[in-house]
């Protein structure tokens, strides 16, 4: 079962906390936190990358996001 982050919500909708639950793919987004019944909201969140090696050929080097050393200008991240 996937686990998936919530957001709690105060009554202007700005966050004001996070909650991870585990849930079924097949189960609606929660609309309330299942103890406290405050407003919440489904948020996306990071996913583990891998090892640390990319999918395209070649080495990186120090430039690398494995390296944390990672330029992202430009959107590619040093994976092409």
């Amino acid at each position: 079962m996937p686990i998936y982050e919530y957001e709690i919500l105060n009554e202007d909708g700005t966050p004001k906390g996070v909650f991870e639950t585990m849930q079924k793919m097949s189960e609606p987004p929660l609309v309330r936190h299942p103890v406290t019944r405050e407003p919440v909201r489904r948020i996306l969140s990071r996913t583990f990358v891998g090892s640390g090696q990319s999918s395209g050929s070649g080495d990186h080097g120090t430039n690398s996001c494995a390296t944390g050393a990672c330029d992202c200008s430009g959107g590619s991240c040093g994976w092409d």
